[in-house]
């Protein structure tokens, strides 16, 4: 089973979006579309597979498949920071073993797209609302903003224009507990 990471932050503003509408997205933008966001404005996306793969193609010559890394359908576990008061059996989140997971999520859809079409009912789907920023920094109080800088914040300033990501849709099932402390 796969395992998908989180920041801690991010998670609990999920977990609210899941506890109040049953459903929250994330969207990423690595894995097989690192080719595409080299130069993302010389690509438009043709059409979307059976299998959520998203077909690309170039303003010149040759088309490109993306795989994204979740399927609909697929479930798979929340990598997180250990909890509780007995110490890690895994140094890092990256190395955490299913088997030790408390929150699995299930995907619903999977949609290519650009980072800057999202809209304020998929930020809300994020987690993000707007936001009260005094800081002089922010885009502006809106939904999309407040996305925005978020997105910029994790992936790198100007990013949101840009970028191809994926964007899935899940909810959260629960699962078996396989494993005690002994």
């Amino acid at each position: 089973m796969k395992g998908i990471m989180f920041r801690d932050d991010v998670w609990e503003a999920k977990m609210r979006v899941l506890e109040q509408y049953g459903e929250a997205q994330t969207r990423r933008n690595g894995g097989s579309l690192k080719e595409i966001n080299l130069e993302p404005e010389k690509w438009k996306l043709d059409l979307m597979l059976d299998d959520s793969t998203a077909c690309f193609l170039p303003k010149d010559s040759y088309v490109v498949f993306c795989k994204p890394r979740y399927k609909v359908g697929e479930i798979v576990y929340r990598k997180e920071a250990w909890y509780g008061d007995a110490p890690a059996p895994y140094k890092s989140p990256m190395m955490m073993a299913e088997k030790y997971a408390r929150h699995f999520i299930q995907m619903t859809e999977v949609r290519a797209e650009l980072v800057r079409d999202i809209t304020p009912e998929d930020c809300i789907a994020e987690g993000v609302t707007k936001i009260q920023c005094d800081c002089g920094d922010c885009i502006d109080s809106t939904e999309v903003g407040a996305y925005q800088d978020l997105y910029d914040s994790i992936n790198g300033k100007g990013r949101f224009m840009r970028d191809w990501c994926f964007a899935y849709t899940f909810k959260l099932v629960m699962r078996k507990c396989i494993w005690y402390l002994e």
